[in-house]
Parts: C-alpha cells; structure tokens; sequence
C-alpha cells in the first residue's frame, strides 16, 4: 500500500515537472490545458514521458550530488539491465525521481505535523536509511519482474530444442518471442554459444549475468552444445535439466511471493505512528492539560526519543526480513569504506591496534570466525573502528539529551502557565491569562532570587512581598512564596549529575558491543537461509550427475558461480584443490561448520577416493520426494518464523506509542491527582 502511494505521488510531481518543461519549450502561448490534451495520451505521454527521463539523467550528471545518488542506483541496475544503455537511464531516473519526491513529500508532512527539533533530526535521519531501502526495493521489483519472464523464456527454449534439436537455435527462437529484460540476457548467452573462445566468454557472462538462474542455464547449454545430449531415464538430458531448473525458479518465485504477501504492509504500519504522534499529544493537551507537563518532562523527552529510534530500527529489521537472499549477500553497489579512511588517515589506527585482540589470543580467532560466519566484508581492524565510532558517539548523543532534558525542564518552568494546573477541566481565555501574568511574575521573581547566594523560604517570602507590596503576613504572599520556591528549588536542581555521566558511559558500554550484536544477528540470519542454499545445491546435483565427464573438481567450479551464502568457501576450496582434494574438501567443512553442507562435502570426498560422482549421489534420486518434503517444510517454518518476527516488530512503535505515551502517563497523573484531590477533601 505504502508503494503504491509512493508510486502516485512520484507520478504526480514528474507529470508536474514534464508539463512545466514542456510550456517552456513551446512558449508562452501555451498553458497546462493545452499541453495535456496535446502530449496526455497513452502513446504520446509514454514517449515523451521517457524523453523526459533521459534528458532528466543528461542534467543529473551534471550535478554533483545528485550524479553522485544516480550512480549508486546504476551500479544496482546494471547487472539486470547490462546490455542497454537507455533502458539503465531510464530506470535509474524513474526510481531516483520516485525516491526523492517520496522522501520530500512524507519528511515535509512528518515536519508539519510534528514541528519539533527532535522529530525534524529523526525525520532528517531517517530519511537518509529509508531512502536506500526504497530504492532496493524498486530494485527488487525488477528482479521479480526478471525472474517471472525467464521463466517464461527457459520454456520456450525447452519447447524449442524439443522441435529443433539444437541448442543454440532453439536460444536463438525463444529470444525472439521472450520479454525484453530476459531476451537480451539470451541474446547474450547465444553469443556466448557460437563464440570461437567459449570458456572465456562463458566467465565474462559470469561477471555480469543477472542471476545465478542465468550462469546456470548458460553453463548447461555449453555443455550440451561440447559434448552434446543423450538419453537420460526422464528423457533428452538438455530438456531435463532445463526442467528442473525451471522446476527451480518457480520454487523461488513462490517463496518470495508468499513472504511478501505475509509482510505486506508492515513497513507502513512501522512509519504510521509517527504521523499521529502530533495528533495523539495535542489532543491530550487539550483534554487532559496535565499532560503538558509529563509530555515536558524529561521522561516525556526520552519516550519521544526512544519512539523515533524504535520506528527506525523496527523499519530497518522488516526491511532486513523481506530482502530476498541473494540479494543480502550480492549484487549491491560497493559502499563507500569509511573504516578504512579512519583507520589508514587518522590516528584512530593507534587506538586500534591497541585495544584489538593479538593473533594469539581466542577472541582474535572468534572474531575472526564471525566476521566470516555473517558474511561481512569488514576487516577486524574496520570493525573496531565502528565499535569506536557507534561508542563516541551514543555517549555525545546520550549527553546532549540529558542536557537537552535539564534545558528543557528549565524552560518548562519559567514560561509554561499551565503547570500544575491539575488533570481536569480546561482554562477559559480569562484564566489562561492569569496564568500566563502568573508566570511572567513568578519568573521575574526567580531571576532576582538568583541574584542572592543564600536563599531560603523567608528570603522568598521577603522578595514577594516587596515586589507584591503585601504585607509579609498576608496569605497570598504565603501562597505565592510557597509556589515560587518550588520553582526554584527545582530549578537549582536541573543541573548534569554524576549518575547521569554513569548512565551515559554504560550505554556507551552497551554501543560497543552492538556492532559485535549486529554480526550475531546476520550469522543467526544467515544461518537459517543455509539449508534453502544446500537444497537448491542438491537439485544442481540432481541436473549435473548425468552429465558424462562430471567429477567432484568440475561440480564445484559449476556450484561456485550458482552459490551465494557459499560462494566463498567454495571458492578457496577451488583455489586448494590442487594442492590436495581431500584436505581442500576439509578445509571446505572447517570454514562452513553447517551440518548439510558438511554430509554434501562428504558425498564429494566419496567421489574422489571410492566410487563415481554418480553414485555418490545416487541418493538425491532414490529419496526425491522424501528431500522434497523435507524442503518444503523447511520453508515454511522459515516463511512463518519469519512472518511471526515481521508482525511483532510491525506492530511494536504504535503498541509503544500508545502505551508508554499516552495510556500510562495519563494513569500515573491520573491517579497522582486522585490522591491529592482525596487529601484535600480529608482537610476541609
């Protein structure tokens, strides 16, 4: 839902854009009539609509930072839209005109509902984490859109291989009738197929195919074509494999399709609350004016702090669950190493190496393991440096916000009129207004007691019955003095304090540590994901055991370039297998402690030592269905894992809004002045 409105209001402000543009261009006898009933129509508007968007791209580049923002979309782009130039600007101007509108458009509407520091720095925030989110999911929108249409172009293949009998030309036909977005990555594996330098051509298309769907069905169209096809006991061995692979892909269309339809939504569930935040306080400041000081206070501070940071980190987390796998673990643009330039051009390096575990020492290694177990891209020494930086900075911000506290209780004191008040009623304009001469009083009153070192009850009741000039005896100045110095002595008392340092160095403690956190979280997610990697490794297998030639060192060059979580690992087993297949196979288990892959790795140990690849494997066809149930159970415990988490953290910042700041404190007060009221009444 929350797409779509993006979609609209993107839509709205480009249509906007486009029929400005145009009545510059065609002079001042045209007007927006005119140029909608000339250019609005289907065709007219699609063409120049796209006319638009590239000249729109020619200016972006231009300009420093948005050719900078384009760039980073590209990179995201280019690997499903290689092999054309105007449909990458295309798309990479239509998301970035989508994304920055829709992030103007909703920060613009957070400020003018809530215009307050503190939710123009969070909306300032989340602007920029929220902005990267949509453009992956505009991304991945067009993988989808991709996979759906390959689908549709490996059956056509398989159609027409069955009529022709050669692979090639049966590539060559179905890229005549397939979409676009998939013809053009067939185009590109026919060429490889008549190429004179297959292999190399073959490792090229590995670097820039859109999916390990396409490096796959590539390498198996290669091989049919070298070695040719023969009977297998399901038929043509080409026709089999494209099925199963097909078989595959539609697997993965519906997982994705059930998760997102099961996480639907949940985003903007997330983001809504901070729309009726500004709503849910002034309506209880109207209704219940107590609520002015608790919403004042600095616990009403902090609630609202650790509101927008719940919304952040609760959008954050469900975006994290709805990403598709391979696209958590490849295909994103490379991101810029900040770690790196603090730690080569700073002094931060000295810190570093300082406190960072020696070699020698069991934390090294467990880090070490980590930072591979999450996948992460970090060095120890980077990952130090965040630990450093997150530290420095919770204790910079958690000062701030204590002293932002004592500011503001400060302010509240002097200048709010309404406080203490009580819970019921409302002022009529008469009494607001002595209230508000009230306050300018007591405040006047104030600033010379500040004026004196020692001050005490009679000291108060001295300067107002002066400024009064009431006699000391009176009961007004009694009243009077007695509200005054609670002010006062409040205020004397709103300055930072020792425990407040204290609190802000252990959550420093807890920062440290959430770097560390952070990388247990990714190695849990990833770990969950293994078993849906190692089934889509067994169902390769199942394809390549009948190729003729396949040993254990060629299946794992055709699982290296189709792995995404162990694409790593299989790797550096390549890199050794020269040196030792079975201590290469070894090493493999040792950095992939993961039950399935390791039962995997010991069927290919069996090949190389004992008995053929075949019959190593043998098992995958004997038990089929039982593995294929095995799977399906495994997704949809990871489907309904995933969903349940998804909805508790969905629902968590409205729950939190509600709860802690409007139904709580209004029970607190509630009660606080029920108390008094009963007091008074036991004293008339």
């Amino acid at each position: 839902m929350w797409l779509l409105w993006i979609s609209v209001i993107g839509t709205v402000l480009c249509l906007g854009a486009f029929i400005i543009i145009t009545m510059q261009r065609e002079g001042s006898n045209s007007n927006p009539i005119t140029v909608w009933k000339k250019n609005i129509n289907k065709k007219v508007f699609t063409a120049q609509f796209n006319l638009f968007l590239q000249k729109a791209y020619v200016i972006s580049e231009r300009l420093p930072l948005l050719n900078g923002y384009n760039r980073k979309i590209r990179k995201r782009l280019e690997v499903s839209k290689t092999f054309n130039e105007y449909s990458i600007r295309h798309e990479t101007m239509k998301i970035s005109l989508l994304a920055l509108s829709a992030i103007a458009v909703v920060s613009i509407l957070l400020i003018i509902f809530n215009p307050e520091f503190t939710t123009i720095f969070f909306v300032i925030l989340g602007a920029v984490v929220v902005n990267g989110m949509i453009i992956d999911l505009f991304v991945h929108r067009l993988e989808d859109r991709l996979l759906r249409h390959s689908v549709h172009f490996f059956e056509d293949t398989r159609q027409d291989y069955q009529e022709l009998g050669i692979v090639e030309d049966a590539i060559y036909e179905a890229t005549q009738t397939a979409h676009p977005d998939a013809a053009k990555h067939g185009e590109r594996v026919y060429e490889i197929l008549v190429s004179e330098d297959y292999k190399k051509a073959l490792n090229s298309f590995h670097e820039v195919s859109p999916n390990r769907w396409y490096r796959l069905f590539a390498g198996i169209a290669l091989w049919i074509k070298e070695y040719g096809d023969r009977d297998v006991k399901n038929g043509s061995l080409f026709m089999h494999s494209i099925g199963q692979l097909v078989s595959e892909m539609n697997y993965e269309i519906r997982r994705r399709d059930k998760l997102n339809y099961l996480l639907q939504g949940l985003a903007t569930i997330a983001l809504a609350p901070i729309l009726v935040t500004g709503l849910l306080r002034d309506w209880a400041k109207t209704h219940f004016p107590i609520m002015i000081d608790f919403y004042n206070s600095k616990a009403g501070l902090t609630i609202q702090v650790s509101f927008y940071l719940i919304v952040l980190i609760a959008y954050l987390l469900i975006r994290k669950i709805q990403e598709n796998d391979q696209s958590r673990y490849s295909g994103k643009a490379k991101r810029i190493e900040w770690e790196k330039f603090l730690y080569e051009k700073t002094p931060m390096n000295w810190v570093v190496d300082r406190i960072k575990p020696r070699p020698f020492q069991s934390g090294h290694k467990k880090l070490i393991l980590l930072l591979k177990q999450a996948n992460s891209s970090l060095t120890l020494e980077w990952l130090y440096i965040q630990r450093i930086t997150v530290t420095v900075l919770s204790f910079l911000l958690t000062i701030t916000l204590f002293i932002m506290m004592h500011v503001n209780t400060a302010n509240h004191i002097l200048h709010n009129p309404l406080q203490g008040m009580g819970m019921y009623g409302k002022l009529s304009e008469q009494e607001l207004q002595k209230a508000m001469e009230t306050t300018a009083f007591d405040r006047e009153v104030i600033q010379k007691l500040e004026q004196i070192k020692h001050v005490n009850h009679e000291t108060v009741i001295q300067v107002v019955s002066d400024d009064m000039n009431i006699a000391m005896n009176d009961e007004a100045i009694f009243t009077a003095a007695e509200r005054i110095f609670t002010k006062y002595s409040t205020l004397q008392n709103e300055y930072f304090k020792w425990w407040e340092l204290v609190i802000g160095l252990l959550i420093s403690l807890i920062a440290y540590h959430c770097p560390v956190w952070l990388l247990e979280m990714q190695k849990r997610i990833r770990h969950m994901e293994m078993q849906d990697e190692v089934d889509q490794f067994n169902s390769v297998i199942t394809i390549l055991r009948e190729f003729e030639r396949m040993d254990a060192e060629t299946l794992l060059e055709w699982l290296e370039p189709f792995a995404v979580i162990f694409q790593d690992t299989i790797k550096y087993c390549l890199n050794d297998y020269s040196s030792g297949a079975i201590q290469a196979l070894e090493n493999m288990k040792r950095d992939s402690p993961f039950p399935e892959f390791e039962r995997l790795v010991d069927k290919l140990k069996n090949s190389v030592e004992k008995v053929p690849l075949k019959v190593a494997f043998d098992d995958l066809e004997r038990a089929q269905e039982h593995y294929r149930e095995v799977r399906k159970e495994h997704h949809m415990r990871v489907i309904e894992k995933k969903s349940f988490y998804g909805k508790i953290i969905g629902f968590t910042p409205m729950t939190y809004l509600v709860v802690m700041y409007l139904v709580i404190p209004m029970l607190y007060l509630s009660t606080t002045e029920m108390g008094k009221s009963m007091s008074n009444i036991r004293n008339i």
